[in-house]
């Protein structure tokens, strides 16, 4: 079963260099890629994964924070069903430019209630004095109760192409789902994500899915394979 029956997009927004196009290569990489290139206007990838409610199909843009890309940002956030801010800990800027992201995404959209949460992707350790502390960070009360993931590449030193991947990674696309499906408790935290090559591996499931559930899902990504060749 896909999830609300279509491909949600989720658009990725935030400061330059904050860690937004990292985020998204070790979601579809499985690691941690440290050499920084700017985003020329946005990207867009499928991320697939299997929750403990079904097959989530989302497509990700990851859209520049550049100044030079403001007049264009608007068309590319419209009609979208979620957003993410992402922050780096020890930029104050892109922790006080929340807000200026957050009013400009909603101003994109033709619907106010819309799923927003904000991440830390670059892990600090507590020793480190360049970084916030996430608890000090006073959050401007026009963020209403836009949740907060912090340090979510954890263990962010994984093998390439490992299929499974850290636990807090996917925290943010769970708390999107569960605000787009009205379930609770949703584990978005494992599950398939495309490799960029023309044949993917095979997804290994965890343990806990059920058969039924892993051999729907699997057969979905088959399909949804021989629609795009």
């Amino acid at each position: 079963m896909i999830l609300l029956g279509k491909q949600l997009k989720i658009v990725l927004v935030g400061d330059a260099r904050v860690g937004k196009s990292s985020w998204l290569s070790q979601q579809l990489e499985g690691f941690y890629e440290p050499e920084y290139t700017p985003t020329n206007g946005y990207n867009s990838e499928r991320l697939d994964c299997l929750t403990n409610i079904g097959l989530a199909q989302t497509m990700i843009w990851d859209i520049s924070g550049s100044n030079s890309t403001a007049q264009d940002r608007a068309k590319w956030m419209e009609d979208c069903d979620a957003a993410i801010i992402m922050v780096d800990l020890a930029d104050r800027a892109s922790i006080e430019n929340t807000v200026s992201w957050y009013k400009e995404i909603i101003s994109s959209q033709k619907q106010t209630l819309l799923p927003v949460v904000i991440c830390s992707y670059k892990a600090y350790e507590k020793s480190d004095k360049r970084a916030i502390d996430p608890a000090e960070i006073s959050w401007s009360d026009e963020l209403g109760n836009t949740p907060f993931f912090y340090n979510i590449s954890r263990d962010i030193n994984v093998k390439p192409n490992r299929m499974l991947f850290n636990k807090d990674i996917m925290k943010p696309i769970g708390w999107i789902l569960e605000q787009l499906t009205g379930e609770t408790d949703v584990d978005a935290n494992f599950g398939y994500v495309p490799s960029r090559d023309a044949s993917p591996p095979r997804p290994v499931w965890p343990d806990g899915i059920s058969p039924e559930l892993a051999e729907a899902a699997s057969r979905t990504l088959e399909d949804d394979d021989e629609e795009n060749l």
